[in-house]
């Protein structure tokens, strides 16, 4: 079997400073990538995207009580909204049940967890 261009190339050998400066440099890029591609926190337009729904269906949903997990409210009016990527991605996976139901599965959940570490 002939041999490719790829296993005859010489090999171009790195000293161990440029190996670690680019491994540091590829480290600090995908660094940045993830947190650019996913935020812990989702704004109201990010949740109305993330689920394919218009700011006024979410709107609706956030009124009654339809969305599970609480925002944070940040600030001194409160009136910066954030979600947790994480809880969203939980109430999703347990079907998006409305806020009040969603509470009972998260009760729920942290009493178990509580018994298991005791």
């Amino acid at each position: 079997m002939p041999e490719s261009p790829a296993d005859t190339a010489p090999a171009t050998a790195l000293s161990p400073a440029a190996a670690l400066a680019l491994l540091v440099r590829l480290v600090e890029e995908l660094s940045a990538k993830v947190n650019r591609d996913a935020p812990e926190l989702w704004t109201r337009e990010q949740l109305a995207a993330a689920l394919n729904i218009s700011m006024s269906s979410l709107a609706a949903l956030e009124a009654s009580g339809g969305i599970g997990p609480q925002p944070l409210r940040l600030g001194d009016s409160g009136r910066i909204v954030r979600y947790r990527v994480e809880a969203v991605r939980a109430w999703l996976a347990a079907g998006a049940p409305p806020r009040q139901r969603w509470a009972a599965v998260e009760a729920a959940a942290a009493a178990a967890k509580n018994r298991r570490s005791s």
